[in-house]
């Protein structure tokens, strides 16, 4: 079965409705979640190459510090000849959060 490495922060419950959405988007792919704090390009590594992921999400959903560990490892898996090979992407809801605030701030005014 085809992997999709998720690397997020979330809480097991917010964690529910993320993965059962990716899995709705990815039937036929097995999700498997990583802490954001985990050595993500050693623990590839360490795993044959038939066994890495065929995508890779960075999940920022809330922090700027999350933001800069999910721009570390695609710095470091992007660095890697073997690593570059596999697809990033970075999911970012930082902004969506921020522009949902400003538009009910505007609401209130």
């Amino acid at each position: 079965m085809r992997k999709i490495f998720v690397v997020t922060n979330r809480s097991a419950k917010e964690s529910l409705g993320f993965t059962e959405l990716l899995t709705y988007q990815y039937p036929n792919h097995e999700l498997s979640l990583r802490d954001p704090a985990a050595p993500l390009r050693m623990e590839l590594l360490a795993l044959p190459m038939h066994q890495w992921p065929q995508l890779i999400l960075l999940d920022q959903c809330d922090a700027t510090d999350e933001e800069a560990d999910s721009l570390l490892h695609l710095k470091e898996l992007k660095a890697d000849p073997d690593l570059r090979q596999i697809p990033v992407l970075m999911l970012g809801a930082v902004a969506t959060q921020k522009r949902s605030r400003l538009h009910a701030a505007l609401e209130l005014i």
